[in-house]
């Protein structure tokens, strides 16, 4: 599990929204260090995949972590070594599956747009 406290309504907000859901499941389909860094290619739900944009935010079992490709059938984000030392990500496998939360603001545009139509 990783938690993190919430910001305050006074501070400067600097990160992504994560409120702590899970929309979907995937597995993981690779995980493999690149010089200091770590690639996390992750299964891309057919289903949500207009959620996923390259730059974008995620949430990776509960980590806030920014899009870094779009595949047709898969995404990546890559990990830093703070992270995945700090993290459940650690312990991460290819096959294992990651808790996915897609960006809270994609899902407010969608419906705004739906509503409008």
């Amino acid at each position: 599990m990783n938690l993190e406290r919430a910001v305050s309504g006074t501070e400067r907000f600097g990160g992504h929204f994560v409120q702590g859901h899970i929309d979907w499941v995937s597995p993981v389909i690779a995980y493999q260090k690149s010089g200091a860094d770590f690639r996390l290619e992750i299964e891309l739900p057919k289903a949500s995949a207009h959620y996923v944009a390259c730059k974008g935010s995620i949430a990776v079992n509960g980590i806030s972590l920014t899009v870094a490709e779009v595949l047709s059938e898969t995404f990546v984000v890559w990990i830093i070594p703070y992270t995945k030392t700090h993290t459940n990500l650690d312990r991460t496998q290819v096959g294992d599956p990651i808790n996915l939360e897609f960006d809270i603001l994609a899902k407010y545009v969608e419906r705004m747009i739906a509503s409008r139509r």
